[in-house]
């Protein structure tokens, strides 16, 4: 079939932010406390749109990749030695 990607978008989009509610729920039950940072990661690495898809703070610098992973590296890093300390 064909399809336009930029008509297809908000449906995509639609189903993307349902799911998610479903991994925030699921994060919840798990490590309430981070379900909002997990989810914000999960948003921004997947968002359906490739323009904003990507840390906010890359989008804005011209001299960093689009796609550069170093700072959700380094928010997971700290997320892990934060469960660590917390033994979650």
């Amino acid at each position: 079939t064909n399809t336009d990607f930029i008509n297809d978008l908000p449906y995509i989009q639609q189903a993307f932010y349902e799911a998610l509610d479903e991994l925030s729920a699921s994060v919840k039950v798990i490590a309430k406390e981070f379900s909002e940072e997990i989810v914000l990661i999960a948003k921004q690495l997947c968002e359906p749109d490739p323009k904003l898809r990507g840390s906010p703070n890359v989008l804005a610098a011209e001299h960093i990749p689009q796609y550069d992973l170093q700072p959700y590296i380094s928010h997971f890093d700290r997320l892990a030695r934060i469960a660590e300390i917390r033994m979650i």
